[in-house]
């Protein structure tokens, strides 16, 4: 089981190489993070997929997943915290959790999907805090950073909106892990579906309205049965741990949002024109599914305002819709995944 040690701690991280496309000495190497519950395995249908495009996957499983090291009681701890500036510090600690083994003759790109996007964000938006080694390494060698379908926790978007409809009144974007009337245990129980439906398609996030966003419906047939439905027991066996939420990731997806929100702004440049950012030449693209969940199209919607708001964005950052596509777009159409992410990279 290959793992690599992250922190003077001996914290380690499993991970799966597909290994370099024979007799290429110019390929780029990706680094997948999965997202919540559902951790690098979900990745596999990837892989053949790879080597046409002249890519190396490397799928990551972040602490407390299969094969990497739990977390320790005191970061649980700071995740946990009522300090803002503890918190803080403890997301900014867990970007910095990574390793660097130099297999990236041709580039590097580093995909995060769904909740890991809180990494990428933290890792793009804090990396003057890196050690000089590594800072010096990735700026020779990082290309792109793709936010596959990121959540609104994730940004630290409100999940509270007001809608015409409902007059002076607002509303919560529905996901069962905000549900308050289920026990914890069910609302675990019923995300896996959820998050892997099919919504009504939203063509365009320019006109894309409140009204409009609590008006989405699940749609089903023609291949658009929720992925986890789709899945065999061994299937969801290898690539879930249901688990991890209670003991871990539930805590760092309940930090303070605005902790999320800043580090969203910062990691793009928003309003940072004639400021350095790290990094200046690492491309962002933010990739969104136009069926998927209502939380990763309402923050596609904030990335939009952001990209045309006025404050301006000094990063280079290209969004892009995957269309028909849902959450698990990687698992139910990996060849159009790999096509739309190569051409970026």
């Amino acid at each position: 089981m290959p793992t690599a040690q992250v922190n003077e701690e001996g914290a380690v991280l499993f991970y799966e190489d597909s290994g370099p496309p024979a007799d290429s000495t110019t390929y780029t190497t990706v680094v997948l993070i999965h997202g919540l519950i559902f951790h690098g395995a979900v990745f596999r249908r990837l892989l053949p997929h790879a080597v046409p495009k002249n890519l190396r996957l490397v799928s990551v499983n972040l602490r407390d997943y299969p094969g990497s090291s739990p977390y320790a009681q005191s970061e649980l701890d700071a995740f946990r915290s009522a300090n803002e500036n503890v918190q803080t510090e403890a997301i900014t600690n867990l970007e910095k959790q990574r390793n660097e083994d130099g297999t990236v003759s041709g580039g590097l790109a580093l995909i995060t999907w769904s909740m890991s996007n809180i990494l990428s964000l933290s890792f793009l938006a804090h990396a003057d805090t890196l050690p000089h080694a590594t800072k010096s390494l990735l700026d020779k060698y990082l290309r792109t950073i793709v936010l596959h379908d990121a959540s609104i926790a994730t940004l630290g978007v409100n999940p509270y909106i007001a809608a015409t409809s409902l007059g002076s009144s607002s509303t919560v974007l529905y996901s069962p892990l905000r549900d308050q009337s289920l026990p914890f245990p069910e609302r675990v129980k019923r995300f896996s579906t959820w998050v892997s439906s099919y919504y009504t398609k939203v063509d365009d996030l320019a006109t894309l309205t409140p009204d409009l966003i609590i008006s989405r419906e699940p749609i089903q047939g023609a291949g658009k049965i929720p992925t986890v439905q789709r899945m065999s027991p061994e299937e969801i066996r290898a690539t879930t741990d249901f688990g991890v939420l209670e003991r871990s990731h539930d805590s760092i997806r309940l930090v303070n949002s605005r902790i999320y929100s800043r580090n969203l702004r910062r990691a793009l440049g928003v309003g940072m024109e004639g400021e350095d950012i790290p990094w200046p030449k690492v491309k962002v693209l933010a990739l969104w599914c136009d069926t998927g969940i209502v939380d990763t199209v309402w923050a596609a919607k904030a990335i939009y305002d952001l990209l045309h708001g006025e404050e301006g964005v000094t990063r280079e950052v290209a969004l892009q819709k995957l269309e028909g596509a849902n959450h698990f777009v990687h698992w139910d159409e990996p060849e159009l995944f790999v096509e739309a992410v190569s051409r970026h990279i």
